[in-house]
């Protein structure tokens, strides 16, 4: 090679170096001018917090949690960044009556809205210990949400929801009461009987046989009924036996037994 043509091949590398270096600073200074924009500027900065789904729990309670770690001191500036925020601590914030939290974001307003997802009481539960045991001591405004499961609470109006009787000797509640599928069954007929318009219904229930629950109708006679699909069916073929029965003076019906139905029926 001759030295004009290394000379030309050189400098073609040279150039190329050049540009390469160049290339790289200014992708350098870019990123780092982005990095800073979107942590140091307020172009993401969180401007509003908008609670949505909030009913029992007061909004002002959930605000002073969420501020809370808007505002927690990291070398950064990143914890009140709609880009950098950490959801995953917002929606571990803990009220007994939140089922659960989900985190949505608006870029264009600035605005964070944490929308509240709250548990739904199915019923209160009243524990019925017996002369020895100290239960009733230790709990009073618990429920039952429609997912079967047992939170406490001092924000549930008890007037909108039904009643269920525990024979419980001990404070060991299993936190799920009741399983989903039984649950289901169980709010279905609650429902159905609050659309019939029935005067007073209330329940018991025993850790024993959690399959099975009583149905304490109008204060005048109990109904032993299992937690399916048929719980509907036999509660009307229990009123229509009771309504029968009833008409002779001398049956007084105190309960039906409705767990074995269709194949069996008893009464007392």
């Amino acid at each position: 090679m001759t030295r004009r043509l290394k000379t030309k091949h050189f400098r073609k590398q040279k150039m190329r170096y050049i540009k390469r270096t160049l290339f790289v600073f200014l992708f350098f200074i870019i990123f780092c001018f982005l990095i800073y924009f979107v942590i140091f500027s307020d172009f993401f900065h969180i401007n509003h917090v908008n609670i949505v789904g909030a009913t029992r729990v007061p909004v002002k309670d959930i605000h002073t949690k969420v501020d809370g770690l808007l505002n927690e001191q990291t070398i950064l500036p990143i914890n009140n960044n709609l880009i950098f925020i950490n959801n995953f601590k917002i929606q571990q914030i803990f009220f007994a009556d939140i089922n659960r939290i989900y985190i949505t974001k608006n870029f264009f307003k600035k605005t964070l809205n944490v929308h509240i997802v709250e548990k739904k009481p199915l019923a209160k539960l009243l524990f019925e210990p017996n002369e020895e045991s100290l239960l009733e001591k230790y709990i009073e405004n618990i429920y039952l949400d429609e997912t079967g499961f047992v939170f406490k609470s001092n924000l549930v109006d008890d007037s909108k929801i039904v009643n269920i009787y525990i024979k419980q000797q001990n404070i060991n509640i299993p936190k799920n009461l009741i399983n989903a599928e039984k649950m289901k069954y169980f709010s279905e007929f609650i429902n159905y009987l609050q659309l019939s318009n029935v005067d007073h219904f209330e329940f018991e229930y025993s850790l024993n046989t959690p399959s099975a629950i009583i149905l304490r109708l109008n204060k005048k006679y109990k109904i032993y009924l299992t937690l399916n699909e048929d719980i509907v069916d036999a509660f009307n073929t229990s009123q229509g036996f009771y309504q029968k029965e009833s008409k002779d003076m001398r049956t007084i019906t105190t309960y039906i037994d409705m767990r074995y139905y269709p194949e069996k029926l008893y009464f007392k």
